[in-house]
């Protein structure tokens, strides 16, 4: 086989390729869980819930948060992040404070990130 009958073999699955590409690059963003302003997505095939509200009280030591009239729990690992989505604190959160969240259907706090 000559090179130019190999270039025109190849010509299909390259083009294949560069469709695919195309096609499932935006699927790859979301699965990144950014949305368009920043913020966290839930996790794609999750039963994750995304919210927001005002702070209404904080247990720190029970770490509970009260949102919107909700209880929630932080775990262990839950994720805080400033309105900028830089690392944040437990002790950034205050009665007022406006946020957004990702739970779990149990009401537990995966990811808490400032409001502007």
């Amino acid at each position: 086989m000559t090179y130019t009958q190999r270039k025109r073999k190849a010509l299909p699955s390259l083009l294949a390729l560069f469709l695919a590409v195309s096609l499932l690059g935006p699927l790859a963003s979301a699965r990144a869980g950014v949305g368009e302003l920043g913020y966290p997505l839930p996790d794609i095939g999750t039963d994750q819930i995304r919210g927001d509200g005002r702070i209404d009280d904080i247990r720190m030591e029970e770490r509970e948060v009260v949102i919107g009239d909700r209880l929630y729990r932080f775990l262990t690992d839950t994720e805080y992040y400033t309105s900028t989505m830089g690392a944040g604190s437990i002790h950034l959160l205050l009665p007022g404070t406006s946020v957004g969240y990702i739970t779990n259907p149990q009401g537990e706090i995966l990811k808490i990130w400032l409001l502007e």
